[in-house]
């Protein structure tokens, strides 16, 4: 009965240690994408931008 119980604890902590690393994984991975998404809109903007200029300037 007692390595029953053992086996199941140690489940349980395992499951929680796997939990924890995938929210911290998670939050990591928000911090890092959320600047590069950043960057891209702004990049697209400004490309966007140059060419509404260019075909304005040609009319």
């Amino acid at each position: 009965m007692k390595a029953g119980g053992r086996v199941q604890k140690r489940v349980e902590l395992v499951n929680t240690a796997g939990a924890n690393f995938n929210r911290t994984f998670n939050r990591e991975l928000v911090h890092l994408v959320i600047p590069i998404a950043l960057q891209n809109l702004i990049a697209a903007t400004a490309v966007s931008a140059d060419v509404v200029l260019k075909t304005l300037k040609k009319i």
